[in-house]
C-alpha cells in the first residue's frame, strides 16, 4: 500500500512538471524582451557593435540630439543586460531629462552589478564613478556622495595611463560636482582647460556637469573656450 501510494505522488509529480506550461502573458513578455533585445542587437551592428555605444552617445550629446541619445542607451542597455555602463548611460540621461521614476526602475535591477564591479575593482574611479549614478537614481544621496567623492580620491592619487592631465581633471571635476562640491568642481574644471581640455560642445552637454550650468564661472569658462574656437 505504502509503495503504491509513493507511485502514484511520484507519477502526480512527473505529470505536473511534463504538463506545466507558463501562463500565456508569461511567455508573451519573455516573448516580448527576447525581441526587444534581438532588434538592440540589430541597431547596434548598424552603427559599428555596442563596443561604439558609449562614443556615440557622447557624440549625440554633443551636438544637441538628446532624444536619440537616449534612444541608443537604451537600446544598449536592451541588448546587453549585464553591462553596468550600458545602464549607467540610461540612468544618467533620464536624470538629466527629469524621468527618475524609469531611471529608478533600471537601477533597480541593475544595481547587483555594480556593487560587484566595485567588489572586482575596489580602486577603479570609473567604477565607483557608475556606483555613484546608480545610488543617485535609488535615492540613496548619502551613499552617491561618498562613491562620488571615493572616485575622485582614487583619480586624484593616479595618473592612468593613457589618460591625459587634461581628461584626469575634467573627470575629477565630474566627480567632484556629483558630489556636491560646487567650488571644488569648478576649480578642476579651470585646471582641466588650463591643461588643454577644450571641447566646450561636450562641456555644455555632459549630464555630471548639469548643476554648473547657471554658475557665473561656469558661463565664463565656456565662453572663453568658444571665443577661443572661433
Amino acid at each position: 500500500m505504502l509503495m503504491l501510494s509513493i507511485m502514484v505522488g511520484l507519477s502526480v509529480t512527473i505529470w505536473t512538471l511534463v504538463a506545466y506550461r507558463p501562463p500565456v502573458s508569461e511567455i508573451d513578455a519573455r516573448k516580448e524582451r527576447e525581441g526587444q533585445q534581438e532588434l538592440s542587437r540589430a541597431i547596434a551592428e548598424r552603427v559599428g557593435g555596442f563596443e561604439n555605444m558609449d562614443a556615440r552617445i557622447r557624440g549625440l550629446l554633443s551636438s544637441g540630439s538628446g532624444d536619440e541619445a537616449l534612444r541608443l542607451a537604451r537600446e544598449w542597455a536592451r541588448g546587453v543586460q549585464d553591462d553596468p555602463v550600458a545602464g549607467y548611460w540610461c540612468i544618467a540621461l533620464l536624470i538629466a531629462a527629469g524621468d527618475h521614476e524609469r531611471a529608478q526602475r533600471i537601477a533597480t535591477r541593475r544595481f547587483e552589478l555594480v556593487v560587484n564591479d566595485t567588489l572586482k575593482k575596489p580602486v577603479d574611479h570609473e567604477a565607483w564613478y557608475h556606483r555613484g549614478w546608480y545610488e543617485r537614481a535609488l535615492g540613496q544621496h548619502h551613499e552617491a556622495t561618498h562613491s562620488f567623492e571615493y572616485a575622485s580620491e582614487l583619480l586624484r592619487a593616479s595618473k592612468p595611463r593613457r589618460m591625459s592631465e587634461a581628461v584626469r581633471l575634467y573627470n575629477i571635476a565630474c566627480y567632484e560636482t556629483l558630489a556636491g562640491r560646487t567650488e571644488s568642481g569648478l576649480a578642476s574644471l579651470e585646471a582641466a582647460v588650463a591643461a588643454g581640455w577644450n571641447d566646450v560642445a561636450w562641456l555644455c552637454a555632459d549630464p555630471d556637469l548639469l548643476s554648473l550650468r547657471e554658475e557665473p564661472r561656469f558661463v565664463e569658462l565656456t565662453l572663453r573656450l568658444t571665443t577661443q574656437g572661433e
